[in-house]
């Protein structure tokens, strides 16, 4: 028996793949893992640094040679070099850790701030040891030749009182 359909079928071409099967869909998300697992690797060999809790500052200084040249009738030429010399420990600094006679001169020092934090540090490791005196709020310091370190946070700008 035969029945007819009162509308034409159209024959199918092909059966359609899954959506998940399609080129382009696998194309991208094979680029969507690989940005992926390259985002773990860069934040895995940042996680992997070692940082110092100690600033380093490297400072370099070279001689400077300065040329004069004056215009008149005759054109002369002076040369002459100049030496720089470094500079000695600061007498006003602000929060980080510096060394004692190196960074900062011993002496006495008054904070700007009202909200702060400092230590005198027999060393840099951290330890609770390494504690020589501390403490919080507007202070004023003497911070003494035999201190290896001194340790400021929050509190603006040391200036000194007396060398």
């Amino acid at each position: 028996m035969s029945t007819t359909l009162p509308f034409p079928v159209e024959p199918s071409m092909s059966p359609k793949e899954p959506w998940w099967k399609n080129r382009w869909f696998i194309g991208g998300l094979g680029l969507v893992l690989g940005l992926g697992l390259g985002s773990l690797d860069e934040n895995a060999a940042s996680e992997n640094v070692v940082s110092s809790s100690v600033p380093t500052h490297v400072v370099t200084y070279e001689e400077v040679e300065a040329t004069v040249t004056t215009t008149a009738t005759e054109t002369e030429t002076v040369e002459s070099t100049v030496t720089v010399e470094p500079p000695g420990p600061a007498a006003a600094f602000g929060d980080g850790m510096f060394a004692v006679g190196t960074d900062i001169r011993p002496g006495t020092y008054q904070s700007t701030s009202a909200d702060c934090y400092w230590a005198r540090l027999r060393n840099a490791s951290g330890q609770l040891e390494a504690i020589i005196a501390n403490g919080t709020g507007a202070s004023i310091v003497t911070i003494s030749k035999k201190d290896s370190y001194f340790e400021s946070r929050y509190c603006g700008e040391w200036v000194v009182k007396r060398s």
